[in-house]
């Protein structure tokens, strides 16, 4: 039994130097995607906000670089393992365009959250901590995504809306602190 595991070993060993390189990369890409996306303070801090409200954009911001970055890397690293390991892609990719296509006429509405989420994040509209009042819901922001944004409400509830359904945003001021 040894002998056979061996032997397929030593007959697969470039395939499995490639996979454990894929393997590899992408691990450190999605590294090197978390260290680039700390390096994003420095652009963060020459805006003209205050440093809490700068902190607040860093954490928006890196969130979102890391969150996709690594999706797109794991995808990415799947589909070069896949014809390694005696899959064929081919009909996979040609499958997943007919049912991204598909799939794609009934998403109007995701992607419009997306595209949403995508200017709500470019236009500094509010980041994670702010108070606001969206959509008739009022809290606190605790988490910004392409396509919805999530609320704490002042009940301790957790409010999930879809960027789509946004028109108006009231941003309320910070309270101050009493000392």
């Amino acid at each position: 039994m040894s002998e056979n595991i061996i032997s397929a070993i030593s007959n697969n060993s470039e395939k499995i130097l490639r996979i454990l390189f894929i393997l590899l990369s992408s691990f450190l890409a999605n590294k090197l995607v978390k260290y680039l996306s700390k390096k994003v303070r420095k652009t963060i801090a020459c805006m003209p906000i205050s440093k809490a409200k700068q902190q607040q954009r860093l954490n928006t911001i890196r969130g979102l670089i890391v969150t996709t970055s690594q999706v797109a890397i794991s995808l990415i690293a799947i589909l070069m393992t896949l014809p390694l390991l005696g899959v064929d892609i081919a009909p996979l990719l040609a499958g997943v365009g007919v049912a991204g296509l598909a799939i794609g006429l009934g998403l109007r509405s995701f992607v419009s959250d997306v595209i949403s989420g995508f200017f709500i994040l470019w236009e500094n509209q509010y980041n994670i901590g702010d108070n606001v009042k969206i959509a008739n819901q009022e809290g606190s922001v605790t988490k910004i995504t392409l396509r919805t944004v999530f609320l704490r409400g002042s009940d301790g509830s957790t409010i999930i809306i879809p960027n789509s359904n946004i028109s108006v945003v009231i941003k309320y001021k910070p309270k101050k602190k009493s000392k």
